[in-house]
């Protein structure tokens, strides 16, 4: 029996334990088990409800936006700081943290912050380049010293 999962929207079989777009537990999941007559039929119903909530969600996500990454957020926040603090080991948490999220937009198509994770990518990379030429001119002038 096929419903929608009621997190994302993306239809999915009573056989599956968890959404595989989202991840959310589907509370439809039967455990394998055959499912009787009468539970079909609410399933069936259920299933035309959520199809018409799931189609009103694929319509909606420009207005009501996705789940923002964590993993986005953070990386934006330590090339932030990076800029201002401690340039070199903040910018490559920073590029990690970015390429990390990128990917996981990939498994999980409902988290958003690309654009955040777009960011501190840049911002991290930027990071890591004034660190390392303000390295070579401290380096540089010290050596002139001596």
């Amino acid at each position: 029996m096929e419903s929608f999962c009621k997190n994302c929207g993306a239809a999915i079989s009573s056989d599956d334990k968890f959404c595989e777009s989202c991840g959310a537990k589907n509370p439809d999941y039967n455990g394998g088990n055959e499912v009787s007559s009468n539970t079909a039929t609410v399933n069936t119903v259920e299933s035309t409800n959520n199809q018409y909530t799931a189609q009103n969600f694929n319509n909606n996500t420009q207005t009501t936006g996705k789940k923002t990454s964590g993993l986005a957020i953070g990386s934006l926040v330590c090339s932030l700081v990076g800029l201002l603090v401690a340039g070199m080991a903040l910018g490559i948490v920073a590029i990690c943290l970015s390429i990390a999220a990128k990917n996981r937009m990939k498994t999980y198509p409902n988290e958003g912050g690309k654009g955040m994770a777009t960011a501190g990518l840049v911002i991290g990379i930027i990071d890591v380049s004034f660190a390392l030429l303000w390295t070579v001119i401290s380096v540089s002038s010290l050596s002139s010293i001596f």
